[in-house]
């Protein structure tokens, strides 16, 4: 190795380290890094992520020893963390990304990190929202077009044949309408009154059926909210925004916007955690891109998606790594970053992170829904017959006055 500042210049674009360390602080923070219990503890294949992997690579290509070295417990580190154990000379690089400023050393940037939200896709709407449909304000308005083109139509009509204008009685007729219409029978035999009104009651059978399937149907069928597409979207269905400690800095340094703000629900990491990579939809999220799409891996196989990342960002970022102040690798590691996004190798270590963490334990597929057919169960359509029940009983009824009339 050099020993002197000229043997220094003349030997530094060296590209031989002769398996100098290159000490990594590892922990569990994926998909930038992450441990696999199942290799050994002096496995290579023991750490893994996207710029663990980025980190490996360079180290082979300089002949250097990759050197993890373990944060307490695995457990995520805090860029002050990490920025005090590089300042005491304990490593030399963070294995994590982190948003750049000039407050301490970190890795030449490459491209921007684009910061996007994760929000349900559309979550089921309650069975009993289905009985409000017919008093939507499209139906009142649907009614009460009805009702004023009754009213003036007839009132054309009358004006036209009498020369006096009647739109209170149309009015009134046009209510009448909408709300009962009595049956008058044509002056006949009770014969034929009969067969009229057994008629009418084989069709009202008929329909009455064919009405209990359409509700039957509609009660055992799920249907969803609209999918949320921008922030408009997510404060219109009431979802809030779930951050943890690590969330707070980046969202002030990417200057989130006040409509976004309004949303953040501080909880802790735990829950956060359990929230996030379990992709409830009872909640959105907000984070780095690459995060984003490592969670939403899960749920490659479902058929109906749990979670959507919305097509807008929220803001973008300089990813970096913390390093070392005045890291003789500096130039040499800023070249290999450079390389890797040139030649488009960065987001393919950003793809495969996705399957070897499946393979690690970290994502888990969901359970897929299997496309059976099922028999009904009486509990699929008591609703529908109760109210069946009830209108053939209110049939019979009005059938026996009229017969017996």
């Amino acid at each position: 190795m050099p020993t002197n500042l000229k043997e220094y210049i003349e030997n530094r674009n060296t590209r031989n380290l002769m398996g100098y360390p290159l000490r990594v602080l590892v922990t569990n923070d994926p998909p930038h890094c992450f441990v696999d219990e199942d290799e050994l503890p002096s496995s290579p294949n023991r750490y893994k992520g996207s710029i663990v992997t980025m980190l490996k690579i360079f180290a082979d290509q300089l002949n250097a020893t990759f050197q993890a070295t373990p944060f307490r417990e695995f457990r995520r580190y805090s860029t002050a963390e990490c920025v005090q154990m590089v300042s005491d000379d304990e490593i030399d690089v963070c294995g994590s990304i982190f948003i750049r400023t000039y407050t301490y050393a970190t890795s030449q940037p490459v491209c921007l990190n684009r910061v996007a939200i994760m929000a349900p896709f559309g979550n089921p709407i309650e069975k009993f929202y289905y009985f409000f449909r017919p008093f939507d304000l499209y139906v009142w308005i649907g009614t009460g077009i009805i009702v004023v083109y009754i009213a003036v139509m007839g009132s054309l009509l009358h004006r036209w044949h009498f020369k006096e204008w009647n739109v209170g009685q149309y009015l009134l007729l046009a209510v009448q309408t909408l709300l009962n219409r009595e049956l008058s029978l044509p002056q006949s035999s009770s014969g034929s009154k009969l067969m009229l009104l057994l008629l009418l009651f084989a069709i009202g059978l008929i329909l009455s059926n064919l009405y209990v399937a359409l509700l039957s149907m509609m009660l055992t069928t799920k249907l969803y909210q609209r999918p949320i597409e921008n922030l408009a979207d997510l404060k219109a269905a009431n979802v809030n925004i779930l951050l943890q400690t690590h969330n707070i800095r980046p969202n002030s340094v990417y200057g989130s916007s006040e409509e976004l703000r309004e949303r953040f629900l501080l909880v802790e990491e735990s829950l956060h955690m359990q929230k996030r990579n379990g992709l409830d939809p009872s909640y959105a999220y907000v984070d780095s891109e690459d995060r984003m799409d490592f969670y939403l891996y899960q749920q490659k196989f479902l058929r109906r998606r749990r979670m959507k990342k919305l097509s807008n960002p929220v803001g973008y970022t300089w990813a970096v790594q913390v390093i070392k102040q005045n890291w003789v690798l500096e130039k040499h590691y800023n070249d290999h970053v450079q390389l890797l996004f040139e030649t488009g190798l960065q987001n393919k270590l950003v793809d495969d992170v996705h399957e070897l963490a499946v393979k690690a334990g970290f994502l888990h597929f969901f359970p897929t829904q299997t496309q059976t057919i099922e028999a009904l169960r009486l509990e699929d359509i008591v609703m529908a017959a109760m109210v069946l029940g009830g209108g053939h009983a209110l049939a019979g009824i009005c059938f026996l006055v009229e017969l017996f009339a």
